[in-house]
């Protein structure tokens, strides 16, 4: 075998080598990051939307059942007469039993 033949061989491989790992490495490499930053950028946004959309919905929801409860409270007797019997034994047997009020 030659110099130029060595010197030949010993190129082609080193290129080809090179080749295949720079290849290898920027197709990894930048599957990787995009599917990583896309993965990223919906859980994100999904989480984001998401969170809105259900403290919005659950807002609009509740919002007629809190006015409900809150009528019920300050509608009832025992919010009328509180200062009258606060601290009493019927202040106490009443507001254990206020939290069995119905709502509807």
């Amino acid at each position: 075998m030659k110099y130029t033949d060595i010197t030949y061989l010993f190129t082609y491989l080193l290129t080809h080598i090179l080749t295949y790992l720079l290849t290898h490495l920027l197709t990894h490499s930048l599957t990787y990051l995009l599917t990583h930053s896309l993965t990223h950028s919906l859980t994100h946004s999904l989480t984001h939307s998401l969170t809105h959309s259900l403290t919005h919905s659950l807002t609009h929801l509740l919002t007629p059942w809190s006015r409900v409860l809150l009528d019920k409270l300050t509608g009832s007797q025992l919010v009328k007469k509180f200062p009258a019997f606060y601290g009493t034994r019927k202040f106490i047997t009443a507001f254990t039993s206020a939290r069995h009020l119905s709502l509807f």
